[in-house]
């Protein structure tokens, strides 16, 4: 039960992204295809069927400073593949022969115009044999690549996630979820700006049970945060760390949950507020702080449609009325996307949630429920038009299903008098039946009786042959044994002619011998 929340592939997530041409979804389809969705007027419209022109394993998104969207993919065979929004450029490809690569996350520099445009998280090996370790590569100005392993971060399972994200200053910060045999570990590491050099981790959960995929930003004033579940001896727990502007990591709340609540923590900052929401049953639940993380304020609970499957949102760096930026945002959503059979569907509610609310600051939990409340709305008119759609398909329904009754009823009399003729048909046929029946039967017994007959006088004549077959057999073993005795007389006589003929003394040899001279 340990890794079951690290089973969250998050770099196949769908992404949904607030840019400078606005709202976009990237989601890969059922064959491996990044498609890429475009929010108007009219609803959701499909830009592109393969952004990158060939399957993936995995991809994420940044938005910069500048609001231009990067997207990053990989696939398993060891390549990258890179391009951006709205530059509208073809796919650039990162070649690791040999390598196989997974657990991908980027972000974008705080800076649109820095020299290391993108920084990129992920696990990599040479063979099946080793170990997997994780690597931290930029990209740079005209597409320039570097990367280095990252330091105790080798000899690892492949299971692990891993998360980049960018602060004001530019510094880069690593968050990961690394899996152990007596449970799993979140620890947090700062990336030097220089060069791909890691400083030594802060361990922020040691969980015997689960840890699901966090959702974190970097506030104005540099500080970092993170909000995360876990689940430890059969509870559900909702956490909450931050790291200082001046660099220190502390954990601020850990507050017990429903078991059946969705494993997401989604974290925003409106207005220089922190709000942390999620969904228990069919109810949304929100904390929030006015104090930068420091502590933290039950808000009121709103109804919410619960929604399948899970997406990523990222944001541009968008001012908000109070002259403040939310940078490198990324929040685990859920919701309804787009499809490529619909692509005209409704719009996913992610951003709204973090655009900030309207209404006097004094009245901060109210604020935050109305803005809470805001991404319903369309939920709820939708709703209300599926019911009045509904109502009238009632109607429709209901006036031909009177008509279909009356013409049922005309019918049911036709029936009724085609089943009395039917019903008189089959009991004359019936008794026809029976009568062929009976005579059927008479006959058949009348032709068994005579067969009986013929079979006892077949018998009677077959056993007079026998009888008389045995007489002849005796007669003839009588007849062949007189002919056997005639026969030895026979010899016997033939016998006596030649001993007379031979004897020249005797009166037959002298008559034989005067027969012969004639």
């Amino acid at each position: 039960m340990a890794a079951a929340g690290l089973e969250v592939r998050t770099e196949q997530l769908p992404a949904v992204t607030d840019g400078k041409e606005g709202r976009s979804c990237f989601q890969l389809d059922a064959g491996g295809r990044l498609q890429h969705f475009t929010h108007g007027g009219s609803g959701w419209e499909m830009r592109h069927k393969c952004l990158f022109d060939q399957k993936i394993d995995g991809f994420d998104a940044a938005v910069d400073s500048g609001g231009t969207v990067h997207l990053l993919g990989y696939s398993g065979g060891g390549t990258l593949y890179y391009r951006s929004f709205p530059d509208n450029n073809l796919p650039t490809r990162f070649h690791h022969d040999g390598r196989t690569i997974t657990g991908l996350s980027c972000c974008a520099a705080a800076d649109a115009g820095a020299e290391k445009k993108l920084h990129i998280l992920y696990l990599c090996r040479k063979s099946s044999r080793q170990r997997w370790s994780l690597f931290h590569g930029c990209l740079g100005g005209k597409d320039t690549w570097e990367e280095q392993a990252v330091p105790e971060c080798c000899c690892l399972t492949g299971t692990e996630r891993a998360y980049i994200l960018a602060d004001s200053s530019g510094s880069i910060t690593a968050l990961c979820m690394h899996l152990r045999k007596k449970g799993n570990r979140l620890t947090a590491r700062r990336l030097e700006k220089s060069t791909p050099q890691a400083a030594e981790a802060v361990i922020l959960e040691d969980s015997p049970g689960e840890l699901f995929p966090p959702s974190f930003l970097a506030a104005p004033d540099n500080s970092v945060h993170l909000s995360w579940q876990s689940s430890s001896g059969g509870s559900r727990y909702l956490n909450y760390a931050r790291r200082t502007a001046a660099g220190k990591w502390e954990k601020r709340l850990k507050l017990e949950l429903q078991l059946h609540s969705l494993a997401v923590a989604q974290l925003h900052l409106l207005r220089g507020h922190l709000l942390i929401s999620w969904v228990d049953g069919g109810s949304l639940r929100y904390l929030f702080s006015q104090d930068g993380g420091k502590s933290w304020q039950q808000g009121k609970s709103g109804a919410v449609e619960q929604q399948p499957g899970l997406a990523r949102y990222r944001s541009a760096l968008l001012p908000d009325p109070a002259g403040e930026h939310l940078r490198g945002n990324y929040i685990i959503c859920r919701g309804v996307l787009p499809t490529a059979a619909s692509p005209g569907g409704s719009p996913a509610q992610y951003g709204n949630i973090a655009q900030g609310g309207t209404g006097d600051d004094t009245f901060m939990e109210l604020n935050a429920l109305d803005t809470i409340s805001s991404y319903l709305f369309y939920r709820a008119e939708a709703l209300q038009a599926s019911r009045d759609d509904l109502h009238k398909k009632l109607a429709q329904k209901e006036e031909e299903a009177a008509r279909q009754y009356s013409q049922a009823l005309s019918r049911a009399g036709e029936l009724e008098k085609k089943l009395g003729e039917k019903s008189m048909q089959l009991k004359e046929a019936q008794s026809l039946f029976q009568e062929t029946i009976g005579k059927l039967q008479k006959r058949l017994q009348e032709e068994r009786n005579s067969f009986y007959e013929e079979i006892k006088k077949i018998r009677a004549c077959n056993k007079r042959l026998k009888n008389e077959n045995f007489s002849l057999a005796q007669k003839m073993t009588a007849l062949a044994r007189k002919l056997e005795a005639l026969e030895k007389e026979k010899e016997d006589a033939e016998r006596k002619i030649v001993e007379l003929q031979s004897s020249p003394g005797s009166l037959f040899g002298r008559l034989f011998q005067r027969f012969q001279g004639r």
